[in-house]
C-alpha cells in the first residue's frame, strides 16, 4: 500500500461525490466548490501520515496534554510559504 496513493485516491473520491450529490441537488447551471478545508490522517504501523488542505491544522498532543507537536500548516495566503508556494507555481495570492 503506498500512503500517499491512498490519501489522495481517497480525497478523489470524496470530491467526486460531493460534486455528484451537489448536481443532482442544484437547480443551478453553476456549481460553488469554494470554501473547502480538510485534515487527513493515516497511521500505518507506527507512522503517520498527515494531508491537509485549506486553513485548517493538526496537532498531536504528547504527555499527557502537556506538550503538542505541529503536524501541519495552514495553506492560506498569511503563510509565507504557502504564500511563495502559490506564487511559485504561477498563482495569485490576494489577502
Amino acid at each position: 500500500m503506498d500512503p500517499h496513493k491512498a490519501i489522495l485516491n481517497g480525497c478523489a473520491k470524496a470530491e467526486a461525490f460531493f460534486i455528484e450529490t451537489v448536481e443532482r441537488h442544484t437547480k443551478s447551471a453553476v456549481v460553488d466548490r469554494s470554501g473547502s478545508c480538510a485534515i487527513v490522517t493515516l497511521i500505518v504501523d507506527d507512522m503517520a501520515y498527515v494531508f491537509n488542505l485549506g486553513d485548517t491544522r493538526a496537532i498531536m498532543s504528547c504527555n499527557g496534554g502537556l506538550n503538542y507537536i505541529p503536524l501541519s500548516s495552514e495553506h492560506t495566503g498569511r503563510n509565507k510559504d504557502e504564500k511563495q508556494r502559490v506564487i511559485d507555481a504561477g498563482g495569485t495570492v490576494e489577502v
